[in-house]
């Protein structure tokens, strides 16, 4: 299925804020993703504003991302970088290895850790890894944002997958 099929198809059966049921989902939707966009890819769009809404402490960011660095110090001077457990992991859905493993054994993580995958739709292989992350038994809520996909491990949470329009 080409790009625009793909995104034509998410836009169809995705939802907004209206169609969370989960509390936890829909305060994340409003009072994070929705507010002002600041005009970079949507990723790392959602990364910045996630970092200011959960109050992140630990980040690892993987080397595709790591240029971001400097500019995440200035914003954000109390973010450890490195430094496990990590309250939310940046990472390419191309990395599946790293991402089987990070999620199969997740000791590098904690209930509120936040798993932000890029590009869970560029091609059949990264939408592969991005439905094996659903399948986890160790994830409980996904979001698809088609550009991105946020995972969490909330163990009081019900197992949830939603598609919202960012």
């Amino acid at each position: 299925m080409g790009s625009i099929s793909k995104q034509l198809n998410f836009l169809l059966t995705a939802t907004n804020q209206h169609g969370v049921h989960s509390p936890f989902v829909y305060k994340f939707v409003t009072e994070c993703l929705y507010t002002s966009r600041k005009k970079k890819h949507k990723t790392i769009d959602v990364l910045f504003k996630s970092i200011s809404y959960f109050e992140t402490k630990s980040l690892l960011l993987t080397e595709a991302y790591s240029g971001y660095t400097v500019e995440i110090q200035k914003k954000f001077p109390l973010v450890r970088f490195g430094s496990p457990p990590y309250d939310l992991f940046l990472i390419d859905a191309s990395v599946e290895t790293e991402i089987r493993d990070l999620i199969a054994n997740p000791t590098s993580l904690h209930n509120n850790t936040m798993l932000l995958i890029d590009r869970i739709h560029k091609n059949s292989k990264n939408e592969s890894v991005w439905q094996a992350v659903k399948a986890s038994p160790n994830v409980t809520v996904t979001i698809d944002l088609f550009y991105c996909g946020v995972v969490f491990f909330r163990k009081e949470q019900v197992k949830e997958h939603f598609k919202i329009r960012i």
